[in-house]
């Protein structure tokens, strides 16, 4: 399949705290990358190694310190700044968009119009909050383009059917248990042809 000629941003958000949305952005954003797609993730605010772990999945070899919001109260209108610097010279910017302490990554997506890919980690339990979370951001008024699978916990396999049931969007990928977690491994579980088409730029 070839690359689309233009493709969307997007924000990852995920069931919760523990998901793996900065491994999922990782992955995401270098996949895309191996396909010649100048994709740069960024976070607003990281914490430990996360800005490192992103910037290594990027195009261009950008500092890492470009890719959050400046030092000091995140606010979205931040947020959303630094998100348009770095789309000036991206074809597609993954906003990891998971962190309580930085602008909602649900509020950046609808003030920019961007999807959203979720992100679900398999654990016994998951499946009937995962599909409310992601059915209430869908009814929220935002896309969801599609949703990623991330056995990074062992998790309860019977679950798979109740998610691929109820999510909105189709599957990605599904990220099998790493140890340790790294974005290589995890950006070949990624689904290109699917997650390409995903996010192409519908045709005028």
């Amino acid at each position: 399949m070839a690359t689309p000629l233009a493709l969307r941003s997007f924000v990852v958000l995920g069931a919760d705290a523990g998901a793996g949305q900065t491994l999922v952005a990782s992955a995401l954003a270098q996949a895309l990358c191996g396909q010649g797609v100048k994709a740069v993730a960024m976070k607003a605010v990281p914490h430990g190694d996360e800005l490192q772990r992103l910037a290594a999945a990027s195009a261009f070899g950008l500092p890492p310190r470009l890719l959050r919001t400046p030092p000091g109260a995140p606010t979205l209108d931040a947020a959303v700044d630094t998100f348009r610097v770095l789309a000036t010279w991206a074809d597609a910017v993954v906003l990891d968009g998971a962190d309580p302490t930085s602008p909602d990554g649900a509020d950046v997506a609808r003030a920019l119009g961007l999807p959203f890919v979720f992100v679900v980690g398999l654990r016994p339990g998951c499946a009937v909050a995962a599909v409310h979370k992601a059915q209430a951001l869908a009814r929220s008024g935002l896309e969801c383009a599609g949703w990623v699978l991330n056995r990074s916990r062992p998790g309860d396999e019977a679950q798979l059917d109740s998610l691929r049931a109820g999510l909105p969007g189709p599957c990605l990928g599904s990220i099998p248990h790493l140890q340790p977690l790294a974005a290589g491994p995890a950006a070949r579980a990624i689904d290109l042809p699917r997650t390409l088409a995903a996010l192409a730029l519908p045709v005028a």
